[in-house]
Order: structure tokens, then C-alpha cells, then sequence
């Protein structure tokens, strides 16, 4: 029996996988999401949200997030993580074998969801030995791409693109017809934001997160910026309740207590991810990682051994890439107390 649209019937045979547990006492420096939790102010607050029983006030959220990020309502939606806008968008914008543009290695998803709807993946290969330029980017988007979603700054290679050279893509992909969304997940931790973008082309989409520079990564909460024309047809797609009573809430407390816990604990991050980063490079390893809450680190063809190592002592790290990535371990970054931990387990593994 033939059950779901023609386009769709393909889907019984892809095999979604989850990322095993790891314990709790581990390092967890693996999933670059905050690896240290939030002080128990924070904590409690975030728990004392109004009761299970009712249905949340979105308005008052939406309300909330505008004039945290000094954005209209008109110009912003929330969904459940980036990764709800990047399945929608593909949805939206590409037909079977039309071309939707990312950077790669990056997330497994992107490859999920290009065979999901049958798009026509365009992988443009980053080379931690290499920078990627604009051309690299431009040279991709021919006229059958109708999607380029590019992370600023990127990983596991921490690609970046000022202003200047986000216009540039920008123009290209209005001329194609092409959306461009930029995913500014780890925005907050030196990166430039694209947002004067949005004033102007109507094809640009600004994607953010609460998973990493606010640290609540288990909430699944984004938000997308745009103008009108991007951004209604995701709120007529979207679910009546965007995400969860409790998630909003402790969404909200965590903009809310931004000045007093959030800003300072990126600061921490920031100074553990510099600490570390300069430390091995003077200890002989290749390092790179100056934008966002991770860095690179390239042992070379011992990486899968280190990894194997720094696991049996509790430490996770991010292994297993594929080449021009293979001999390198991605590390998500704390405070530089955790970030000293990790380096002395590191150099008696190497």
C-alpha cells in the first residue's frame, strides 16, 4: 500500500541515528553547548516558570525577544532551535534537485534533510589549511541553488565573513533568487553580526540560538530575522505554539539575567577558549578557533587514538571527521579553570 506523496515515499529507508549518553560526571566538551552549568540562582529561576497546566503567552515572549535584540516583532519568529528553520526553509525553497548550498563538514543534518526533500546537495569543502574566501562560496551558487545556508562563524572549521564579504554572497544569491540564511548560532562570542543585512535585501534570513552563548542548549529555542517576505511564510508554516511553556520561560529569564550572569559567563568562555587555544599552540599543535565557543585542534594521524584516550579518562571530545578534517579534534570551550583541566589530561594523552 502506497501511503505518503511520491516525493515522500523515500523516506522509510533513511536511518536517523541519536548521539549516546554520555555520564554525567564526564567532560562533555564534545556537542559545543555550555559545559558548565548555569549558577543555581540561574538555575532556579529558570525552573520557576508560571504552572504545566497552562498554555504559554507567546506574545508576551515575542514582545520580550524584540526588545532584547532591538528587532520589530513584525521581523522575528521562534522555533525549535536553528534546526527548525533549516528543515523549514529546504521545505520551502527547494523542489527535487534543486540546489541547496552549505558549508561542509557541519552538521549531519544538512545531509539528512537534502536527502529528505530530494534537494541537490552543494557541499562547499572547508580546509582548516585553507581560508575560505567569498569566491569559494560564489563560484557554488549556480542558478539551480535556491538555498545557501552559511553558520558565521562556521565549525568544525571556524570559517568567518566580515560585513562586506556577506554582502557580496548576498547580492549573488538575490541575483540567482536564492534565499541566504545566516546562522549566527555562535554570535555573542567575537563574531560581527550580518544583521544591518536585513535592512537591505529581502532574501536574508539572520538565524540565532539560545543553546550556545545563552547556555540553554536542552530548551531548544531559536529565532529567525528577516524582512517580511522571509519571515511570514515561516510563521504561516510554523506550529500554533512554537516551543514549550517552560522552555519560554527559561528562555526569558536567561535574557532577563543577561547584564547580571549571561554576558559574564561568555566572557569566561571566551578567556578559557583563548587560554587554551594559545597554550597549545605553544605547546607545538596546530590550534585555530578565535570567533566561537570551540577550537580545533589538529594532533594529525593520532587524533582518533588521543580521542580514544581522553575518553577513557571521562573527556569527550569531537572525533571522526572526514577528510581534509581527518586528524583533527574539535573541543567546545569553558571556563578557564575547566579549560586548565582539560589541557593537563590532554598533554598525558597526546
Amino acid at each position: 500500500m502506497t501511503l505518503f506523496r511520491e516525493c515522500f515515499r523515500h523516506l522509510g529507508s533513511i536511518e536517523r541515528k541519536r548521539i549516546p549518553p554520555i555520564p554525567r560526571e564526564d567532560m562533555r566538551l564534545h556537542r559545543l553547548e555550555r559545559p558548565e552549568p548555569w549558577p543555581s540562582e540561574v538555575v532556579e529561576a529558570m525552573r520557576a516558570g508560571p504552572p504545566d497546566n497552562w498554555y504559554p503567552d507567546y506574545a508576551a515572549f515575542y514582545r520580550r525577544l524584540s526588545a532584547f535584540t532591538g528587532v520589530a516583532e513584525e521581523r522575528l519568529v521562534v522555533g525549535a532551535g536553528i534546526e527548525d528553520f533549516i528543515r523549514t526553509l529546504i521545505l520551502l525553497c527547494c523542489e527535487p534537485a534543486d540546489g541547496f548550498a552549505f558549508t561542509w563538514p557541519t552538521c549531519a543534518m544538512f545531509d539528512v534533510y537534502s536527502e529528505v526533500f530530494l534537494a541537490r546537495p552543494v557541499r562547499i569543502v572547508t580546509d582548516p589549511k585553507r581560508l575560505l574566501g567569498v569566491a569559494d562560496i560564489v563560484d557554488k551558487l549556480d542558478s539551480g541553488v535556491r538555498l545557501l545556508i552559511l553558520p558565521n562563524p562556521g565549525q568544525p572549521v571556524e570559517t568567518y565573513f566580515c560585513l562586506a564579504e556577506l554582502r557580496r554572497i548576498a547580492q549573488r544569491c538575490q541575483e540567482i533568487g536564492a534565499v541566504f540564511a545566516i546562522d549566527e548560532a555562535y554570535y555573542g562570542f567575537g563574531a560581527e553580526t550580518a544583521l544591518p543585512l536585513v535592512d537591505e535585501f529581502d532574501n536574508v534570513l539572520i538565524m540565532r540560538t539560545f543553546s550556545k552563548a545563552f547556555g540553554g542548549a536542552a530548551l531548544r529555542v531559536g529565532y529567525a530575522i528577516g524582512q517580511p517576505s522571509v519571515i511570514r511564510p515561516l510563521h504561516a508554516i510554523r506550529e500554533s505554539g512554537e516551543i514549550s511553556g517552560p522552555s519560554l520561560h527559561a528562555a526569558t529569564v536567561l535574557m532577563d539575567m543577561w547584564a547580571q550572569w549571561i554576558e559574564p559567563g561568555i566572557a569566561e568562555v571566551c578567556a578559557g577558549r583563548d587560554w587554551l587555544r594559545e597554550t597549545l599552540r605553544a605547546d607545538g599543535f596546530d590550534v585555530r578557533g578565535w570567533f566561537a565557543n570551540h577550537v580545533l585542534i589538529g594532533p594529525g594521524e593520532r587524533a582518533s587514538e588521543v580521542a580514544a584516550a581522553l575518553k577513557v579518562r571521562g573527556v569527550h571530545v569531537k572525533a571522526g571527521f572526514p577528510a581534509p578534517l581527518d586528524g583533527h579534534l574539535l573541543v567546545t570551550c569553558g571556563s578557564g579553570a575547566l579549560m586548565q583541566r582539560f589541557h593537563s589530561i590532554f598533554v598525558e594523552s597526546v
